[in-house]
C-alpha cells in the first residue's frame, strides 16, 4: 500500500470552524468600514447596540439551544470550564479574604500603643 494513495489535500476553506467565523470577521470589517465612512450616525450605536444585545442575541441564543440534542452532547469540557470557573472564584475570594485580613491587622498594628 502506497502511503500517497491515502493522503487527500486539505482545503481550509472546508473547515467548519473556517466556514463559521468567515461571515463574523466579514460582518466586523464591515462594521469598522461603515463607522469609519460615517455611514451610522453616533446616536444611532446606542440603539443598534440596544436592538442586537436585548433582542437579537437573546432570540439567536433561543432558536440555537432549541435545536440542540442533550443526550448527544459531550459534557466533558462543559464541566471544565466550569470547575475552572469556580476554582478561580473560590481562589477570588479567599484571597481577596486573606489580603483583606493581613491588610486589617496591620493597619490595628499601627495604632496600638501597648
Amino acid at each position: 500500500m502506497h502511503p500517497a494513495r491515502y493522503h487527500r489535500c486539505v482545503n481550509i476553506t472546508d473547515h467548519p470552524v473556517v466556514a463559521s467565523l468567515t461571515p463574523v470577521f466579514i460582518l466586523i470589517g464591515l462594521g469598522y468600514l461603515a463607522g469609519k465612512r460615517r455611514w451610522v450616525r453616533d446616536a444611532a450605536v446606542k440603539d443598534l447596540s440596544n436592538l442586537v444585545f436585548l433582542l437579537l442575541i437573546p432570540a439567536l441564543l433561543f432558536r440555537t439551544m432549541s435545536t440542540v440534542h442533550v443526550e448527544m452532547l459531550d459534557l466533558r469540557p462543559l464541566a471544565a470550564y466550569f470547575l475552572a470557573a469556580l476554582l478561580l472564584l473560590a481562589g477570588l475570594i479567599f484571597g481577596g479574604a486573606l489580603i483583606a485580613a493581613v491588610w486589617s491587622w496591620r493597619w490595628v498594628a499601627c495604632f496600638r500603643t501597648w
